[in-house]
């Protein structure tokens, strides 16, 4: 049976696959010569010939990048970080979740007493679950997932286990005939009726029941008879206005007039009426704008030009550095006329 080694559920620690090819390298070691064990293929131990370990440790524990017993992630060599617990919150002493004293790691012992209030509560006012006082987390639900409104997730009330309160209203404060108890109308305060739409039959964000906005586009900028609202053409390439394959100003879908020229004057290959593309070279390679009387190809005119830059350019440094040497043009004097 082929393993797809492109799964990467099959990947281990490290970056290596069960078969125990590293994903990066396709080869059984990582760029920094190391196999799936940790084990260094120079030196056949953990360490590699500078003396760290896969994860830049040495064998006191320093870290190469940071010079202390923690990486720049805060972690040490057993990837613990200085609290003593590792990221699954397991004490790196005890090997359990509680520390020698009997705390986890954010301070509770096991009867869910917090070791500075000496209550259930931290400083915070939160249990060892993570709770308030009043059974609501930090982000407002309780243990059974209700928000303090009474309803969870899904828009079911915790009293009655329908959407509908103890006073028959939604989440949102309607009834079941769509009447808001803050309003005693159809819409709310913000002016949204029980499905979200406003007296004009828009939404939030601006669409109808159909998909469609003010302007009659859904979210793709097409209306309703499949027009395109930046291009005007539907998908056969008909125009809106026009109802031919032509816009107003005469050109089809892909940009091109009737005899095949965009809107910046040249055809698809890339050639104007005149026969030349935008540099003025016809399909040929030679230069309609002056050199074409040469029969120079493109390659040959840009040679030239070149040749050409280069000799004024030069002419020009000669020009100064004989000012510089002779002292010509000093206090306003010309060449001699002689």
């Amino acid at each position: 049976m082929v393993v797809n080694n492109n799964d990467k559920s099959k990947y281990l620690k490290r970056g290596f696959d069960t078969g125990g090819i590293n994903l990066l390298t396709g080869t059984a070691y990582n760029y920094q010569g190391f196999d799936k064990d940790g084990i260094h293929k120079d030196t056949g131990t953990e360490y590699n010939a500078d003396g760290y370990n896969w994860d830049e440790f040495d064998k006191d524990g320093l870290n190469r990048h940071t010079g202390s017993k923690f990486n720049s992630s805060n972690y040490d060599k057993d990837g613990f970080h200085p609290d003593g617990y590792n990221d699954d919150g397991i004490h790196k002493v005890t090997c359990t979740e509680y520390d020698v004293s009997g705390f986890d790691r954010d301070g509770f012992n096991d009867g869910g007493v917090h070791k500075e209030t000496g209550t259930k509560y931290n400083s915070d006012g939160y249990d060892k679950d993570g709770y308030y006082g009043d059974g609501f987390n930090k982000d407002g639900y309780d243990k059974e997932g209700f928000f303090h409104d009474g309803f969870n997730n899904d828009g079911i009330h915790k009293v009655t286990c329908t959407e509908y309160d103890v006073s028959g209203y939604d989440r949102d404060g309607f009834n079941n005939d769509g009447v808001h108890k803050e309003t005693g109308t159809e819409y709310d305060s913000d002016g949204y009726d029980k499905d979200g739409y406003d007296k004009d039959g828009y939404n939030e964000a601006g669409y109808d029941k159909d998909g469609f906005n003010k302007d009659g586009y859904d979210e793709d900028g097409y209306d309703k008879d499949g027009y395109d609202y930046d291009t005007g053409f539907n998908g056969d390439e008909i125009h809106k206005e026009t109802g031919t394959e032509y816009n107003e100003e005469g050109y089809d879908a892909g940009g091109f007039d009737k005899d095949g020229y965009s809107i910046g004057g040249l055809d698809w290959k890339g050639y104007g009426r005149d026969g030349l593309d935008a540099d003025g070279y016809d399909k040929d390679g030679y230069d309609g704008k002056g050199l074409n009387s040469k029969g120079m190809t493109k390659l040959e005119v840009e040679l030239e030009r070149e040749k050409e830059k280069e000799y004024t350019d030069n002419c020009i440094v000669n020009h100064f550095e004989e000012e510089a040497e002779t002292g010509l043009n000093e206090d306003g004097d010309n060449y001699d006329d002689d």
